[in-house]
């Protein structure tokens, strides 16, 4: 048990999104710059298989997240995003649709760089508690 309380120690609490948060923006930033640029996002047919039909997609592939089946979710994740305040927005938007590094974000907030993940993590944790609210037409 000590060893670990030791390992433990050292971790700190809030410093990374949650991965299903991660997941949800992604698809989501993906969603946006493809609704500013009106462009699809990927190749309609791979060079290296010249032998597939342009346009058409294999059976077992599918679509990026954020493009498809999945612009619901993207949906239901711009609500909730517009729910945020505007700091939050912001930080979002910087990291997900401008795909800045973190290096680049803090200088742009003018925070420390470990306030970065810090800041996502708390802004992920706001925007669960929006979609719920969502969910739960409230």
């Amino acid at each position: 048990m000590r060893d670990l309380a030791r390992s433990a120690k050292g971790f700190r609490k809030g410093c990374f999104v949650i991965p299903y948060v991660n997941s949800l923006l992604s698809a989501w930033g993906r969603w946006v710059v493809r609704n500013q640029d009106g462009g699809v996002g990927w190749a309609t047919c791979s060079p290296m298989f010249r032998d597939g039909l342009a346009g058409v997609m294999p059976a077992e592939s599918r679509p990026p997240i954020g493009v498809g089946g999945n612009v619901d979710d993207c949906e239901f994740t711009d609500k909730a995003i517009k729910r945020l305040d505007e700091g939050d927005r912001d930080l979002i938007k910087a990291t997900y649709v401008d795909r800045l590094k973190v290096k680049e974000i803090a200088a742009k907030f003018g925070w420390h760089r470990q306030r970065v993940s810090e800041r996502l993590n708390v802004a992920g944790d706001r925007l669960l508690g929006h979609m719920n609210d969502i969910a739960a037409d409230l």
